[in-house]
């Protein structure tokens, strides 16, 4: 079998041939009642379900898809024959149930109960299939699905987020420095500012000096003028009325 899809029409014409003859075998007990209508449960599922089942049981459809299709043509009503048919299906709901985000429905919820209670029954075959979905399809799942696309993207969002933070951090501290530098040269600035200002003062103090220099140096030279300009007008004044 080379179609690797419930969806195939070959495929689910096997299936519904196998549901047609199972259904015709005698039960011999309880055990083998429960069995075949929890296989008839699952094949149905499979065609009327059939997109979901390809699509969430993967690991299932790469490694045991054409076996369980190869024993469903075979339709083989042996006890061990049809034991392995449902560890197929138990396998594919097991991985198909671990996909899905809500709990599974009656009635396949009561497989799960099924398969804990009468794992003894089974013979050794189907029993070691029944033992790896319950202790390794999990770890199995869980591995592909760490190796996934998704997760791969997930870690390679948190490794850039990661170097986003640190390139982040890294401005962060230039702009600190840079800050540090302004704030350096501003006070270097208001030093400045404060020097040349005093020399400004200075200055403006010096050409103050100056100009306050000249004015005493003509009111010395006037008062110096006067005081031989009065003497003289005196005496003149006393030899005019002598």
């Amino acid at each position: 079998m080379n179609v690797a899809s419930f969806n195939s029409i070959l495929v689910q014409k096997i299936i519904n041939s196998y549901k047609k003859k199972l259904s015709e075998q005698y039960e011999s007990n309880d055990f083998e009642s429960k069995r075949n209508e929890h296989i008839q449960n699952m094949l149905s599922n499979f065609i009327n379900e059939a997109n979901s089942w390809d699509k969430d049981a993967p690991i299932n459809m790469e490694y045991i898809f054409n076996k369980l299709i190869n024993e469903l043509e075979a339709a083989s009503m042996e006890t061990g024959d049809i034991n392995i048919v449902f560890a197929y299906c138990y396998r594919f709901l097991l991985e198909y149930h671990i996909n899905q985000p809500q709990q599974l429905a009656y009635p396949y919820s009561s497989i799960q109960s099924f398969v804990t209670h009468q794992l003894d029954a089974f013979d050794t075959p189907s029993k070691i299939q029944l033992e790896f979905a319950i202790r390794e399809l999990p770890i199995s799942i869980l591995k592909k699905l760490v190796s996934g696309d998704d997760i791969n993207n997930i870690k390679l969002l948190a490794s850039t987020t990661i170097k986003a933070k640190e390139k982040i951090e890294a401005w962060d501290n230039e702009l600190d420095k840079k800050e540090k530098k302004v704030n350096s040269l501003k006070i270097e600035l208001d030093k400045h500012e404060d020097a040349y200002n005093f020399v400004g003062l200075y200055a403006g103090f010096a050409k103050l000096g100056r100009i306050k220099s000249k004015e005493l140096y003509w009111s010395k030279a006037f008062m110096l003028a006067l005081g031989v300009i009065i003497p003289l007008a005196i005496i003149i004044q006393a030899i005019v009325y002598a």
